[in-house]
């Protein structure tokens, strides 16, 4: 903690940080090691598997699966805050109020962590209550959880004329009462286009089946959905992934 001023009745300032450990990029076919096989005395290659990492500020996340915050609690002039109950609440962002998550406590130099669960978008508030000699610190960090769903076709090889059906699961919960609009596109002309837009059920499923009329030669096409960011829906623009159909035409 920190001592009073004998001079002021104020308390000592507290800095509450959160940052995330950075991954530094290898070299894609990095410098290859060397070294003896026991067996047969032949000469093998291994590439280096892992990269040194670093922790950053960070105020915003993208959360595509679990991820670990790292904390410092301190005082203004750095001094680490020991052994102090630091609060977790988070707020869906389609809620409307904080509920509490855990309480994590610092170590004898002011760190902690957190770990952060696949979920909606959120905000996740680290809250220091303080005590009588320091004040109080609220730190929030904005969590961006892309939508998910799944994505399959019913018949991989048709003719021209035929029709295929799409169909998948959104992943993300909650739902809206009425569904979610899903995008379906196809990769034409060196972009994607919408070609329909299918409303999924309660239960975040959806369908849709596709007539092919217009196909000449053998064509093979790329199909993806597409999940819009909604405000009844807590979650950020998302893809499936990319299914393909071969197309027999005239």
């Amino acid at each position: 903690g920190a001592r009073r001023d004998s001079r002021t009745s104020h308390k000592a300032r507290t800095a509450l940080t959160t940052r995330a450990l950075k991954m530094k990029r290898c070299r894609k076919g990095g410098r290859k090691l060397r070294r003896r096989c026991r067996k047969r005395n032949r000469l093998c290659r291994r590439r280096p598997t892992s990269c040194t990492g670093r922790l950053r500020p960070l105020r915003r996340i993208r959360l595509k699966r679990a991820r670990t915050i790292h904390g410092l609690l301190t005082t203004a002039e750095g001094r680490p805050i020991a052994r102090a109950p630091v609060d977790v609440t988070s707020r869906t962002r389609t809620a409307a109020t904080f509920k509490r998550s855990a309480t994590r406590r610092s170590d004898t130099l002011g760190r902690f962590t957190y770990r952060a669960r696949g979920g909606p978008s959120r905000t996740i508030r680290f809250r220091y209550r303080g005590t009588a000699l320091v004040r109080s610190a609220v730190r929030d960090l904005t969590a961006s959880v892309p939508a998910r769903t799944t994505i399959r076709a019913s018949d991989g090889f048709v003719h021209n004329g035929r029709s295929v059906r799409f169909s998948g699961r959104l992943l993300g919960r909650p739902l809206p009462p009425g569904g979610k609009l899903i995008d379906l596109q196809a990769h034409f002309r060196h972009r994607w286009r919408t070609f329909a837009t299918p409303r999924s059920t309660p239960a975040g499923r959806w369908k849709y089946r596709y007539r092919f009329e217009a196909t000449r030669g053998l064509v093979t096409y790329r199909f993806r959905a597409r999940i819009r960011r909604e405000a009844a829906y807590p979650y950020e623009l998302g893809h499936s992934r990319v299914v393909r159909v071969t197309v027999r035409g005239r």
